[in-house]
């Protein structure tokens, strides 16, 4: 007869699923994440205003010219300018193992900080002084963050289900 029970707990089975299953979370996290970057960039861009026609647009440098020479500075945008300009992308910088960022939003100015792509585009989202505001980002994301996070969560347990 013993004079008393022993109890062992060996939890190295428990350490390796969880490490198996924190691979599956790093590797599902990406994709879910650009899917719901896609659906809030494909509403955007249902949205977004495009124009019959181009437009001239005079930004700062335009609005300081002397007259006569303020259509020298301002830039010519041909219809459809902005729709072009919208863009998703990922940010390495902001992402990590557990998390991934993607951004929707315009591009306006290039890469080299050269000739404006849209510089206009927040004017139309928020308005001016003397031009109501006529949003499309704001709007897009509101009737779109349903569906997108609902596709997360549909992409990142699939991709989870893949690893684990």
């Amino acid at each position: 007869m013993s004079d008393g029970l022993n109890v062992e707990l060996n939890t190295a089975a428990w350490e390796a699923q969880l490490e198996e299953l924190e691979n599956g979370i790093e590797n599902a996290v990406r994709p879910a994440a650009q899917a719901g970057a896609q659906i809030l960039y494909q509403e955007v861009l249902a949205r977004v205003p495009v124009a019959d026609t181009g437009h001239w647009f005079y930004g700062s440098a335009a609005k300081k010219a002397k007259p006569g020479e303020k259509k020298s500075k301002a830039y010519w945008f041909p219809a459809g300018t902005l729709r072009n300009s919208i863009f998703q992308n990922f940010r390495q910088e902001l992402s990590g193992p557990e998390k991934a960022f993607y951004r929707v939003g315009w591009r306006w100015s290039n890469q080299k900080g050269g000739m404006p792509v849209a510089p206009y585009a927040y004017m139309l989202e928020y308005g001016t002084s003397r031009m109501s505001a006529k949003p499309f980002l704001r709007p897009a994301y509101d009737a779109a963050i349903g569906r997108a996070m609902n596709e997360v969560e549909r992409v990142f347990w699939e991709g989870l289900q893949k690893h684990v």
